[in-house]
């Protein structure tokens, strides 16, 4: 499988209208031309920034993952291909399998 697209929007009005949010961005991740992943979010954390992957919230008020990845090594790669093009890096085709 590979990250085919990446799509960052840091000027969502989500964004813009609360100055203590600690998202970034908001991302969409496209796998092998036909799978899109969308609501992941760039977040400034207390240990940094990292990846948070779309959940919904439960009528019990916990959260239930929609999307993630389930290896290290995708999970890995991800987030490599997403924060190199968040910092403006050439990010080409990267595959989530060796």
């Amino acid at each position: 499988m590979e990250i085919s697209n990446i799509r960052i929007s840091k000027s969502g009005s989500l964004l813009k209208d609360n100055p203590n949010n600690r998202i970034l961005a908001y991302v969409a991740v496209t796998l092998d031309n036909s799978i899109r992943l969308d609501d992941i979010r760039i977040v400034n954390g207390d240990n940094g920034i990292f990846l948070g992957f779309p959940t919904r919230l439960r009528k019990n008020g916990s959260r239930k993952n929609v999307v993630y990845p389930i290896s290290r090594e995708a999970r890995a790669a991800i987030t490599n291909a997403v924060m190199s093009k968040y910092r403006g890096e050439d990010v080409s085709v990267t595959s989530l399998t060796k």
